[in-house]
């Protein structure tokens, strides 16, 4: 390749690189600016559980615009308040996992776990999700062991996203932030699911 080719090929290129730069700031100031801010305090730390981080028990706010409401459990559900109890008949399917499964941003009735449970409303089918932003197997797990029994299910099904529900690193920081050991920083929901 002859030094003229060269020098127009590298200027073709650093053209290319500043154009995306530019773009990717762009669409960064365009999302700041068109996606809501969240007005919910979703999240608590504490030692009174091994999974040391949970959602807000009857909590009812705003993420990205989109209302969102927790249970008397702390978990994403229609409305605040207690989960009925099982009625005889009831088929009951719990979903664990993460941000996916609670879906923040997205309104309650298209929800994965809202559909299904219309889908099969008329077999008597009540689906709850119990899925926490930034849950890993080990809190899926403890979910089971905590939350679970008390609901009396006849089937769970867990949404994993790889590669990090495979990852202890976020679990060992909570467990830190619930001991004390370590200052949460001002943690938005969106830092949440990293």
């Amino acid at each position: 390749m002859s030094p003229a080719r060269r020098r127009r090929f590298l200027i073709k290129l650093s053209l290319l690189a500043f154009g995306l730069v530019v773009g990717l700031v762009l669409a960064e100031v365009a999302l700041r600016i068109v996606v809501p801010r969240s007005r919910i305090d979703l999240f608590r730390y504490s030692a009174e559980t091994q999974r040391f981080k949970t959602m807000t028990r009857n909590c009812d706010g705003t993420v990205y615009g989109v209302p969102l409401r927790t249970n008397e459990l702390g978990f994403r559900d229609a409305e605040n308040g207690p989960v009925a109890p099982k009625q005889p008949g009831e088929y009951r399917v719990v979903v664990l996992g993460d941000s996916f499964t609670v879906g923040a941003g997205v309104p309650f009735e298209a929800l994965a776990t809202t559909l299904l449970e219309a889908k099969l409303r008329e077999r008597s089918v009540r689906v709850l999700n119990l899925g926490t932003a930034g849950y890993s197997l080990i809190e899926h797990a403890l979910v089971l062991d905590e939350v679970a029994p008390a609901l009396q299910p006849d089937a769970v099904i867990v949404a994993n996203y790889v590669p990090n529900d495979y990852e202890l690193k976020t679990w060992r920081n909570n467990r830190e932030i619930a001991l004390g050991n370590i200052t949460p920083g001002r943690e938005s929901f969106r830092d949440s699911l990293l």
